[in-house]
């Protein structure tokens, strides 16, 4: 109602404009149009978090979404031709011993690798690894950091050594 107040100056076209954001319009899609909507930035080659935000749907429904409609989602995994070389590239943890860091790249510390080349024989004549463990220790030998040695290492050192040793035989 316009009596007196002030919309009644205004024409009646401004007047209905003035209440035009009292109504809120929905628009409600239909799967059909959310697949086609999702399909199209998915072959332009949007991520699923991506194409969520611009759509407004979560990644999980835009997932559901290409489930259900038989879409399959790409595997990003299968162009990787070869897995990475660890030993060039640097990683979070402790360095296995025998090994440091030079210039960003993995290579032998040759102290410790003669250590385990020691140890790696003895594995190989038949001492046990509780045995090795006490060599080094009567030996003087000191891990990295300067403890008792222990059988738990003894034997991540052998396995190391014997993994590496099989892949350079192949």
């Amino acid at each position: 109602m316009v009596n007196g107040g002030p919309l009644a100056k205004l024409d009646k076209l401004t007047r209905e404009l003035a209440h035009y954001h009292d109504t809120i319009g929905f628009f409600v899609k239909s799967k059909e149009k959310n697949i086609a909507e999702f399909r199209v930035l998915y072959d332009q080659g949007l991520s699923l978090s991506e194409i969520a935000r611009r759509t407004g749907y979560s990644k999980s429904k835009v997932r559901k979404t290409f489930r259900a409609a038989g879409i399959a989602i790409r595997d990003f995994s299968r162009g990787q031709a070869k897995k990475h070389d660890l030993t060039q590239v640097m990683r979070s943890g402790g360095t296995p011993y025998g090994f440091t860091y030079l210039e960003g790249k993995l290579v032998m510390d040759a102290r410790e690798y003669k250590i385990i080349l020691e140890i790696y024989r003895l594995w190989q004549l038949g001492e046990t690894l509780r045995a090795i463990a006490r060599h080094l220790d009567d030996r003087k030998i000191p891990t990295r950091f300067g403890r008792a040695w222990s059988h738990e290492v003894v034997k991540k050192i052998i396995d190391r050594h014997h993994k590496s040793q099989s892949e350079t035989k192949n």
